[in-house]
């Protein structure tokens, strides 16, 4: 999600069945849920705290947001969305278990090569059994370009419906606290020996903010209590304190 609202993490999960039918590929592991990743305990000196650092504060301060301006970590919420990731997981099993049977079919493919390796160049049977390796062949392809996509458009589904839940949850609690602008932000902290990360650091549109509008865990927790209970990951949240609630429309 850092990168774009859909990464693609099957799209090339059959790429390489799609590639070759003389040789073993080697298993790609499909999309895994994403992990939760470090956040620093303590505010960097002079500055605003990073990551959860920040989204505690906020926490603490009951979601307070002066000058109705407020901040999401989006990323954030989807890496600890129970829900969300629960739903990735399903879908990452299920694409293996395609992937493993459309490995059965290149296999067979496979065997009929040797087979055609034994057989004189030229002969009826020779040409008999190329063919019908050229066809299965033919066949492989385009079930591996139907199962890839299928997975990118399901994948897509998910991270839609999961990114409009979180829209219509941060305009209730905007239209509840009065917040006229909220804005995306990653409070990821780009690691310094990686140039790549350098620069999407530099190139962040919030430099600084006051972690008093964050909004993260507030928003974070609203989805949590919408998972059933006992589902893993979700932990319902009370109700926080001063926070206005409008009818729902």
């Amino acid at each position: 999600m850092a990168k774009s609202l859909c990464r693609g993490t099957f799209a090339a999960l059959f790429t390489a069945l799609a590639l070759t039918s003389t040789a073993h590929s080697q298993q790609q592991p499909a999309g895994q849920p994403p992990q939760q990743p470090p956040r620093n305990a303590t505010p960097p000196a002079g500055g605003a705290p990073a990551g959860g650092a920040a989204h505690h504060a906020a926490a603490q301060h009951g979601g307070a947001v002066p000058g109705g301006v407020a901040l999401i970590d989006l990323p954030y919420v989807l890496k600890n969305h129970g829900g969300f990731n629960h739903r990735l997981e399903e879908l990452r099993r299920e694409a293996e278990g395609a992937e493993n049977a459309l490995k059965i079919k290149r296999d067979e493919i496979q065997k009929l090569m040797v087979q055609l390796d034994d057989l004189n160049r030229g002969s009826p049977d020779f040409k008999k059994l190329e063919e019908e390796i050229t066809k299965r062949q033919a066949g492989l392809s385009v079930d591996v370009n139907i199962t890839k996509k299928k997975f990118q458009e399901a994948e897509a589904k998910i991270y839609y419906e999961v990114y409009q839940s979180i829209l219509a949850e941060v305009r209730y609690y905007a239209e509840a606290n009065r917040i006229t602008l909220v804005l995306k932000f990653n409070g990821d902290e780009a690691n310094k020996d990686n140039p790549e990360e350098i620069m999407r650091e530099m190139q962040k549109m919030v430099l600084y903010y006051n972690p008093v509008v964050d909004i993260t865990p507030i928003i974070l927790d609203r989805m949590k209590a919408q998972q059933p209970r006992g589902a893993a990951g979700t932990n319902p949240a009370a109700q926080r304190p001063g926070v206005q609630q409008p009818p729902r429309r």
